[in-house]
């Protein structure tokens, strides 16, 4: 038998070997990480270095170009804004412009009014001008100078830019404006596409045609277009009152009464009696 204290002796000397080896080791792992690390400080410092190398070297080389590209874009903003401003101050000091002439107009001073809308149409090619040569030719107008409205109008009509409901407005203008005077025909020759097509205007044209038809005789025509604007759904309600108003002073249409016609009595034919008219015989009397 073994005794228990020489069991207890031969495992004893195991246990103090094991915490010496691992101090070794530890010892090894820890002077091999401070080694890696301080190897990892230097790549890196020498990372940065060449990093630095490199953005040195492009600045000197595109550095100008980079600062002229910012000095361009804060131009181009700047004159952005400037630009927008300017043309706000412009078109404001146009919109007074165009009010104080049109204060003109209705305040019945003619000639000042013409050279004020002749001013604002001869600074602006905007929609300014346009709406300035209008109220001109409304202004000639209501002088009695109405051919050179006409001219004005047309040359607005026929104008291949600008607004386009503005040309149309010139259009019905030169239209109203001679209306009392051209031919249903030459007033039909300037209006007859507006007043087919849909454009706003369209109606406006209408009327004016109904208007001429009227006033060179043709009533027929006039009521089939002013019962065609009553009818219209689309029509303005100042516009309908004044075409129902029209076909009221003009009337009902007549309808015509087909009358039987004597037939001469040498057309009859022979072996036939005549039809003779009772109705005109009177009754004969006794005695």
């Amino acid at each position: 038998m073994v005794p228990a204290s020489r069991g207890v002796w031969n495992q004893a000397p195991l246990s103090p070997c094991l915490p010496r080896h691992n101090s070794i080791i530890g010892g090894q792992d820890l002077g091999q990480a401070a080694k890696e690390t301080e190897l990892s400080d230097i790549f890196s410092e020498v990372d940065e270095d060449l990093k630095r190398d490199e953005w040195h070297k492009y600045w000197e080389a595109y550095g100008s170009w980079v600062i002229g590209a910012a000095l361009a874009i804060v131009v181009l903003v700047a004159g952005g804004q400037y630009w927008q401003h300017y043309q706000a101050g412009k078109q404001q000091a146009l919109s007074e412009q165009y009010l104080a002439a049109y204060d003109l107009m209705v305040a019945g001073k003619t000639s000042e009014a013409l050279d004020a809308f002749e001013a604002i149409a001869h600074k602006t090619t905007s929609g300014y001008k346009a709406m300035a040569m209008l109220q001109k030719g409304a202004v000639l107008v209501e002088a009695g100078r109405v051919q050179e409205a006409v001219d004005l109008y047309d040359e607005l009509a026929a104008r291949g830019t600008g607004d386009p409901i503005l040309r149309d407005l010139a259009k019905v203008r030169a239209g109203w404006a001679l209306a009392d005077s051209a031919s249903f025909d030459d007033l039909n020759a300037r209006v007859a596409t507006l007043a087919d097509s849909d454009s706003a205007f369209a109606l406006s044209a209408q009327e004016l045609l109904a208007y001429a038809a009227l006033r060179n005789g043709d009533v027929d025509e006039a009521r089939i277009r002013y019962g065609g604007l009553v009818n219209n759904i689309y029509t303005p309600n100042g516009m309908r009152q004044r075409a129902s108003a029209m076909l009221t002073v003009m009337g009902p249409a007549e309808t015509p009464v087909e009358t039987l016609e004597a037939v001469p009595s040498e057309e009859i034919a022979p072996g036939e009696a005549p039809v003779e008219d009772t109705a005109s015989e009177t009754a004969p009397t006794e005695e």
